[in-house]
Parts: C-alpha cells; structure tokens; sequence
C-alpha cells in the first residue's frame, strides 16, 4: 500500500513538474507574440511591444541557459587527476602529518564506526571550527584513505546541508551505492591541512573532535570550540 502511494505521489509530482515547465515556456513566447503584434500597431505602441518583448527574450534566455546547465550537470565528466600544483599542497601536507597516519593507509572497504556524535544544535557551522570538526570526522571514519558510508550515517554525523553542498560540488560522489571522497574532494579537504590559509584547519581543534569522535569525551588538551553538554551518544551501525 505504502509502495502503491510513493508512486502515486511521485507521479502527481511528474505531472505538476511538466506542466510548470510547459508554463515556463509559455509565458516568454506569449511576450515576444505580443511584443511583436504591438510593433505593428503603430509608433505609439512600439515602446510597448519592443518591452514586451526584451522581457519575453530575456526570460527564454534565462531558460535555455538553466537547462543548459542542468543538461551539463547531468553528463558532466568524472573529476579529473589533481593537477601537479594541488599535489604539490597535498604533499607538503603529508609532511606535517605524523608517520603512519590515515592518508598513507590502505583503502578500506567500509570506514571505521565512531563512539559519539554530537548534538546537531552544538555542531560548528563557519570558519576554522568547521573545518577542523570536518577534517576530524572524516580522520575517524578514514574518509581519506577511501572510507565510504551511507548517505545516512554521514548525515548524521555532518548534516544533510554538508552533504548535498560536497556532493553538487563534486566533493563527495556515490560509489557502490555509499558516499566516498571524490578525487577533487580529496585534494579539497587535505588541503585544509596546510598551514597558513585562510581554510586551513586548527590543529588543536581536529586533535579535541578526534578524541571526542572515538571516545565520547572531552578531556585535556581538547579545544575550546567543543563543549561536553548535550551530547547525542550514538554508534553507528
């Protein structure tokens, strides 16, 4: 029954969608109709109809060109190989990660479960405390070294704003039906991790969310963007 609804729904929903679309073209086409038929109607209504139809042309315009952009979206090619200035970032920084760390591990099939989540009311939302709890979740869940999770799972973590923003940027794509770090994801994130521009993480902080993410505590040595009320203990299946 719930099945026979969804489609009933999805259908209606079809229907409305290809009729406002109908609409959309419409209305441009009546503008340069009038526009047109106005300009035959004498000097005096030859301001009307050249307004009429600058406003039909500027609105079909506006049309071809959205889906121009959605047609270019749809078979728009897989990210290409980090150009050799974005390795060089990458490598200066694997340099100042500690030896062994996540980006030199071997990919997993599935990322690493965490202990904790954290209340989304208490989630950073701008700036460096972003980027560090991002850079944080994404250590644990071993996000760069070819983790993959749900859709679910990472909404919970990060919210579903992060995730529909990463993946319309091509920072994140689905790969067998989970959500992995694209190529130019992972040159995006990473580097974060240098030092010294206006997104670059603060180590403190990522070290604070690490420890909270596998742990479910804040002790010493945690940062001050983290706060230990109102947490949401949870595992992720």
């Amino acid at each position: 029954m719930q099945e026979e609804l969804d489609n009933l729904a999805v259908g209606v929903a079809t229907i409305f969608l290809d009729g406002l679309r109908t609409l959309l073209f419409t209305i441009p086409m009546l503008f340069l109709a009038a526009g047109v038929l106005l300009a035959w109607g004498g000097p005096v209504l030859w301001l009307y109809g050249i307004a009429a139809a600058l406003m039909g042309a500027i609105a079909l315009l506006y049309l071809i060109l959205a889906i121009w952009r959605r047609l270019r979206a749809a078979f728009s090619k897989p990210p290409a190989p980090m150009k050799p200035s974005a390795e060089r970032y990458v490598q200066r920084a694997r340099a100042r990660l500690p030896a062994g760390s996540f980006v030199d591990a071997k990919p997993k099939a599935r990322s690493r479960e965490i202990y904790a989540l954290l209340d989304e009311t208490l989630r950073p939302t701008a700036g460096k405390a972003l980027f560090s709890y991002t850079d944080a979740w994404m250590t644990v869940t071993k996000m760069f070294a070819g983790g993959t999770m749900s859709r679910e799972q990472m909404k919970r973590i990060a919210g579903e704003k992060m995730v529909s923003y990463h993946l319309k940027q091509g920072n994140l794509e689905v790969r067998d039906g989970a959500i992995a770090l694209s190529s130019k994801g992972y040159t995006h994130f990473i580097f974060r991790k240098v030092s010294g521009h206006a997104q670059s993480v603060d180590p403190d902080q990522v070290a604070g969310w690490v420890r909270f993410f596998s742990t479910g505590t804040f002790e010493s040595g945690g940062t001050k963007a983290c706060s230990g009320e109102r947490l949401v203990l949870q595992t992720l299946p």
